[in-house]
């Protein structure tokens, strides 16, 4: 199990922005790879950053990482249907 922060996308981003959310996972991905999950259709998690640890709860305020539970804070999700995937390009015609 590794605790991971990722980002939502429509694609692959060379330069990934936008909030970064933590999950855990038992997927053995890496830094840029995305992530195709049936919780979230429509769209891929892009890992932004693999913790040292692994994490349980995070701050719903300043987003800060936990491994028990505090006022303040919830838990951090696991993805169990999750696979690391690649997106085909659209095909845009001639």
């Amino acid at each position: 199990m590794k605790t991971i922060r990722a980002i939502f996308t429509k694609e692959k981003q060379a330069e990934p922005t936008g909030r970064a959310y933590s999950f855990n996972t038992e997927l053995d991905v890496q830094v840029g790879d995305l992530i195709a999950s049936n919780d979230y259709k429509g769209k891929y998690l892009q890992v932004v950053k693999i913790e040292d640890d692994v994490y349980h709860h995070f701050s719903f305020k300043n987003g800060e990482l936990r491994k028990s539970p505090g006022l303040g804070y919830g838990q951090i999700k696991t993805l169990t249907d999750a696979v690391i995937t690649e997106v085909e390009p659209e095909f845009d015609g001639f």
